[in-house]
């Protein structure tokens, strides 16, 4: 998993072409000029999703929904709007159920990190995630997700 800012994009270009395309393209887009949709930056092996969504109020300790991915990596980026997005290690939740898609969720505690204009998360399939979760109350948000295929 990495947690960081997109002032650092640099940093992470040599871990692969795709998540440095991912980076780049989430550092310089003004996605207030951006419609809600899908955009392919190279078909289905690195495509975007943009979405203006309402956060989900924060569930109980320990019942948090997290989903998780085996084709994929994900790159959670915050274009307006704050969040949290809870994470935690996929082994330690047991068995995935199966969604549509590439996609599993996993119920169980995690970590909540926050989510503010500028800052991204990368989460690979070992890392279990919940996206889209209010600070405080819910709230409405503009999200971005890059989908990274992983490479064979």
């Amino acid at each position: 998993m990495i947690y960081d800012t997109l002032s650092n994009v640099n940093t992470y270009a040599a871990l692969s072409p795709r998540l440095r395309k991912a980076l780049e393209y989430l550092a310089s887009t003004d996605f207030s000029q951006v419609a809600d949709g899908r955009y392919e930056l190279e078909g289905d092996a690195l495509f975007v999703n943009v979405m203006s969504v309402t956060t989900n109020p924060r569930p109980a300790a320990g019942s948090q929904r997290l989903e998780a991915h085996d084709k994929y990596l994900d790159v959670q980026y915050l274009a307006a709007g704050e969040e949290v997005i809870g994470v935690a290690p996929r082994a330690a939740l047991g068995a995935c159920e199966p969604g549509e898609g590439d996609i599993c969720f996993l119920t169980g505690p995690c970590t909540y990190l926050p989510m503010g204009r500028g800052q991204f998360l990368v989460v690979w399939p070992q890392d279990a995630h919940a996206p889209c979760v209010a600070v405080d109350a819910p709230a409405p948000v503009r999200r971005v997700v890059a989908k990274i295929r992983i490479e064979d």
